[in-house]
């Protein structure tokens, strides 16, 4: 039963919900695309309460997204992106607050 399994297609909606309700930006914010990177597709989502960076690997295979060139053309804040790595695991994804 998908209720009781946290890597079920529920715990994923509700954990987006979640998230959404935590950062007003991805429900009412803009939406600007960043230079896609192979089979990576980014975007940054603004509003006045925050700007959340999206990142997501629509791959079967580990992916590369060139982060701090990405940012850095766009004149976005990397700092606190640091920590991450720049290699996501197949279908993986990174949601990160930037302000």
């Amino acid at each position: 039963m998908q209720q009781d399994d946290p890597g079920s297609v529920l715990a994923a909606y509700r954990e987006a919900l979640a998230l959404r309700k935590r950062h007003p930006a991805l429900a009412i914010g803009s939406i600007r695309f960043l230079k896609p990177a192979g089979a990576v597709m980014s975007f940054v989502r603004e509003s006045a309460d925050g700007t959340i960076l999206c990142v997501f690997n629509l791959s079967a295979n580990a992916a590369t997204w060139p982060r701090k060139a990405i940012c850095g053309k766009l004149n976005l804040p990397h700092d606190n992106l640091e920590g991450y790595d720049a290699t996501l695991p197949a279908w993986g994804h990174l949601i990160v607050p930037l302000r």
